[in-house]
């Protein structure tokens, strides 16, 4: 079933946007309340308390009444939105498309594409005060401290299994990230660049911090909670 992984990362996603603790009124939004595409790839809640889709046709914000759709027109580089991600610490809205990354600006109420050449975004996370975006050429480093320039870790650095990143999580409680590759788990150190490879943990395509722990969902439809120091799946067996 080729649409298991996106429904994983869906999952995985509301779990960290609302609190898998927490019950949350349920209502289905399709295209007929406005969404530019059923087939939805990606949730968020920003900063404001609105709830974000993305989709294949665009990004859409929903206020609790209505849907407003954001596209090409309102400065997204591809129509195609994969991620979405709110920066802890700034609150600002990241967009992963399948050709670039954009940032939300609230007040002008538009995307501003800020790097380009990325190919597909698949994963954005907050780490150490930096965003981190997985993509097929490596795992992309933005902001930090003023003046820093962007900086991409790659397979060839040695920093990753493999340059398409499937996801990406800040390690709790340290400095570390743990990156899902098309080659299997990487911990990286940012600061020096060391990296450890875990082939072996399998067939990763999310990743999602809760509490203390990081929960990994598999291409097969299984999550299950990651020993992150090991780097392989530990615990009960879920089924999605």
């Amino acid at each position: 079933m080729p649409w298991l992984p996106s429904r994983l990362a869906c999952a995985l996603a509301l779990a960290t946007a609302f609190g898998v603790a927490r019950a949350q009124p349920s209502r289905l939004l399709t295209t007929d309340d406005g969404l530019a595409s059923d087939v939805v790839s990606a949730v968020a809640r920003d900063a404001d308390g609105f709830l974000w889709a993305g989709t294949q046709s665009g990004a859409d914000r929903y206020d609790g009444a209505r849907v407003r759709a954001f596209g090409t027109a309102e400065g997204l580089p591809d129509p195609w939105v994969r991620v979405l991600h709110v920066d802890s610490a700034t609150g600002t809205l990241w967009a992963g498309t399948d050709d670039g990354l954009a940032r939300y600006d609230p007040v002008r109420e538009r995307f501003d594409p800020v790097v380009g050449d990325t190919g597909p975004v698949r994963a954005l996370a907050s780490s150490g005060g930096w965003v981190w975006a997985g993509t097929n050429r490596g795992i992309l480093r933005l902001g930090g401290r003023p003046g820093n320039r962007p900086r991409t870790f790659r397979q060839s650095d040695g920093a990753l299994a493999n340059d398409t990143v499937r996801a990406v999580v800040g390690v709790p409680g340290s400095r570390d990230l743990l990156v899902a590759t098309r080659a299997g788990l990487t911990r990286l150190d940012p600061e020096t660049g060391r990296a450890r490879h875990a082939a072996e943990a399998g067939d990763v395509t999310a990743l999602a911090v809760v509490g203390a722990d990081v929960w990994a969902g598999f291409g097969d439809g299984r999550i299950r909670r990651i020993d992150d120091d090991a780097l392989r799946p530990v615990g009960p067996i879920l089924e999605a």
